[in-house]
């Protein structure tokens, strides 16, 4: 019932939560209250970093400002360039990674176990692009956090009930982005469908890009369009929960992918 305990899906997410806001803004302030009676300089030094961080961290200009510096590079899919291709440079299936699930109270559908709010945007996305496109779709996603359905099984059945579209695979035994990438090409490139229009959130591209490209496919990205900052706006300025969110999606995406690189030496070692 507790496997994922001893998982390294669990491990690197609790660590990635310890060091990540608000919980390391949030330590600091507890580490600089500490400090006080003994090193008062330092520990008021500590507390204003720790505070003006977490306060721009948590504004939406900030972190979406941040996010489209680290998004420069990333330039989606156009589906009216598709006639232009050459055959052997041509996509030739849409591959969507799962984003997440929650719990919801049983309603009209029965289930209790649903896509979240990332899920569904992705979803989205590839539905878009497969409607513009005529490509058959693949999810792919496991249950990294337990439970009876995948997140690819429910995706699955999004695809099918909601937006009366077939996945052509179903990919339920991943629990990281390599995994979505060397799972998938077990399944695609023996089928010769090594050319995908890759779907997922658009800070997580990058890393995914990188990831499925390693595992063999000629990818191109289709992220889900991200949200663009409004500097007029005051309450762009506020500290909002949402803001704090992208902002954490930012700094473990650059985390995450440094690890990606530091980690692929190793992976192509000679053994």
């Amino acid at each position: 019932m507790f496997d994922w305990l001893l998982s390294g899906w669990f491990w690197s997410s609790l660590v990635s939560t310890l060091l990540l806001p608000p919980a390391s803004p949030l330590l600091l302030i507890a580490a600089s209250i500490g400090l006080m009676p003994r090193r008062p300089n330092l520990g008021w030094l500590l507390l204003i970093l720790a505070f003006t961080f977490l306060w721009l961290a948590s504004t939406n200009y900030v972190a979406l400002s941040a996010q489209r510096i680290y998004l420069n590079g990333v330039r989606p899919f156009d589906p009216a360039t598709l006639p232009h291709f050459k055959p052997e440079f041509r996509p030739t299936a849409i591959v969507v990674l799962g984003g997440g699930r929650v719990l919801r109270a049983a309603g009209e559908r029965g289930q209790t176990e649903d896509l979240g709010d990332a899920s569904i945007a992705r979803l989205r996305q590839a539905v878009h692009v497969a409607r513009a496109t005529r490509l058959p779709i693949t999810v792919s996603g496991g249950r990294p956090e337990g439970g009876d359905w995948s997140e690819a099984a429910i995706m699955a059945r999004v695809l099918s009930d909601d937006f009366a579209l077939p996945a052509r695979y179903v990919e339920e035994d991943s629990t990281s982005t390599t995994g979505n990438a060397s799972r998938v090409a077990r399944m695609l490139i023996p089928a010769g469908m090594s050319n995908i229009i890759l779907v997922t959130d658009a800070v997580h591209m990058p890393r995914a890009r990188a990831a499925f490209a390693e595992a063999g496919f000629t990818v191109y990205a289709a992220p889900v369009p991200p949200r663009l900052p409004n500097p007029i706006n005051p309450r762009e300025w506020l500290p909002t929960a949402d803001a704090l969110g992208t902002s954490r999606a930012l700094l473990r995406e650059l985390a995450a992918l440094a690890w990606f690189h530091i980690s692929a030496t190793y992976r192509h070692a000679p053994r």
